[in-house]
C-alpha cells in the first residue's frame, strides 16, 4: 500500500514538474506579449521575463535530476511559484502605474508646447529618463526586481508618444553625444522657457530642449545662476 502511494505521488510529482518546466518560459513569453501590446513600447521587459521563465525551469529542472525527496521538491517549487505570481503581479502593476504616469505627463508636456507662444515653430528635440512614480517606488521597496523591470519614460519613448498623441515637429536622434551639446548650448545661450520639478524646457535658435527627470549638471548650474 505504501509503494502505492509512492508511485502516485511519484507520478503527480513528475506530471506538475513537467507542467512547470513546459509553461514557465511559455508564460513569461505571453506576459511579454501582453507588455508589449499595453505599453506598445517595451525593449528590456520581454528579454528579463523570458529569461526568467527559462531559469525557474532550469531550477525545478536541476533539483529533480538531482533526485532529492520528491515531496521536498515540490513543496519547493510551489513556493517558487508563488514567490513568482506575486513577484509577477507586483511587477506587472508597478509597470502600469508607471506607464498612466508617463502617459500623462507626456500629454501634459504635449499642451504646454503647443500653447506657448514661444515654443510655436521650434523644433523639439527630447532628453532625459523619469524617475520612477511613487507607487512604482512603493512597489520597488519590497520587490527590487520592480525597478530593474519598470520601462520608465526616456527620451526615446517620450517622442515616439509625443508623436503619438499628435505632437508636431518632434525630432529624436539616437546620437545622444550631438543632443547633449546642443542641450547644454541652449542652457547657456538660450532661454529656459518651462522649468517643472518632472521636466524642463530650454530654447535656442530654432530648436527646443525637452528635458525629462534631471538636466545635465550645466543646465542645472546656469538656471540656478
Amino acid at each position: 500500500m505504501l509503494k502505492r502511494n509512492n508511485t502516485i505521488t511519484n507520478n503527480i510529482y513528475i506530471i506538475v514538474q513537467g507542467f512547470l518546466s513546459i509553461t514557465f518560459p511559455l508564460l513569461s513569453l505571453a506576459v511579454s506579449a501582453i507588455f508589449i501590446s499595453i505599453l506598445s513600447e517595451s525593449l528590456i521587459v520581454p528579454r528579463v521575463a523570458l529569461g526568467f521563465g527559462f531559469a525557474m525551469a532550469f531550477i525545478i529542472y536541476t533539483l529533480h535530476d538531482k533526485n532529492h525527496n520528491n515531496l521536498i521538491i515540490f513543496i519547493a517549487s510551489s513556493i517558487v511559484l508563488f514567490i513568482s505570481i506575486c513577484s509577477s503581479y507586483a511587477v506587472m502593476s508597478a509597470t502600469k502605474k508607471q506607464y498612466e504616469s508617463d502617459l500623462f505627463l507626456t500629454a501634459q508636456i504635449k499642451t504646454i508646447i503647443e500653447s506657448n507662444d514661444r515654443l510655436k515653430g521650434l523644433t523639439f528635440h527630447t532628453y532625459g529618463r523619469v524617475s520612477e512614480s511613487i507607487y512604482s517606488r512603493m512597489v520597488s521597496e519590497s520587490y527590487p526586481i520592480a525597478r530593474v523591470i519598470n520601462a520608465r519614460l526616456y527620451d526615446w519613448t517620450l517622442a515616439t508618444q509625443l508623436n503619438g498623441l499628435g505632437a508636431k515637429n518632434i525630432d529624436f536622434s539616437f546620437d545622444r553625444k550631438s543632443t547633449i551639446k546642443k542641450l547644454i548650448a541652449a542652457c547657456s545661450y538660450g532661454k529656459h522657457e518651462v522649468s517643472t520639478p518632472l521636466y524642463n524646457i530650454f530654447s535656442h535658435s530654432k530648436d527646443a530642449y525637452i528635458v525629462i527627470g534631471e538636466a545635465p549638471k550645466e543646465c542645472r548650474l546656469n538656471t540656478s545662476s
